[in-house]
């Protein structure tokens, strides 16, 4: 049997690579006991400068983000909708805590930013309903960034986030859980 190299990512270089980021923009509300984090992907060229960004953001029925970084908070109608822009939007000039979760060329990027967006529409296409704590931003993020490659569980490392992150962990487009069948004797 042959030895067969196992291939290896090859090291960043500033100068050239487009990357793919993760960053935190605070959410200052005085009602929030403990500082909170929405969660933004945002693409980058090799000088730094931002190309576009992808959020979840909470959406009225019309289809238009509502004007608050945590949406209606008790507007049941709202769903979580996830919104491309081109250069710089609200959310990644101010993103906090940026980590690199993808870096390459310009091709490559353009062919990740394509995938973030189909996943995108895929988790548009469900119409979940938007809830502060579990089905918001942060979910939609943990359910974008596999689409690309990348373990959502590596942004945990080395330190974490500096806000608290609500909903990361959650997978928007995982299949809903099956009820129990009952079995004969169950209805004891």
């Amino acid at each position: 049997m042959m030895d067969v190299p196992i291939p290896r990512p090859r090291p960043y270089n500033s100068k050239t690579d487009y990357t793919i980021r993760v960053g935190e923009s605070p959410i200052r509300l005085d009602w929030l006991p403990t500082g909170s984090s929405h969660l933004v992907i945002t693409g980058h060229a090799p000088d730094g400068r931002q190309l576009w960004e992808i959020n979840g953001l909470p959406t009225d029925p019309d289809g238009e983000p509502t004007g608050a970084t945590v949406g209606a908070l008790f507007d049941l109608d709202d769903t979580i909708q996830v919104h491309y822009e081109t250069g710089e939007w609200k959310h990644g000039p101010g993103a906090i805590n940026q980590r690199v979760v993808w870096y390459g060329g310009p091709d490559a990027i353009n062919k990740n930013r394509n995938t973030l967006r189909y996943t995108g529409e895929l988790i548009n296409e469900k119409q979940i309903p938007y809830r502060a704590t579990t089905t918001n931003s942060n979910a939609s993020v943990w359910t974008l960034l596999p689409s690309i490659g990348f373990d959502p569980r590596r942004l945990f490392r080395y330190g974490g986030f500096k806000g608290n992150v609500p909903g990361f962990s959650r997978n928007l487009l995982a299949p809903e859980p099956r009820p129990k069948r009952l079995q004969p004797g169950d209805y004891r």
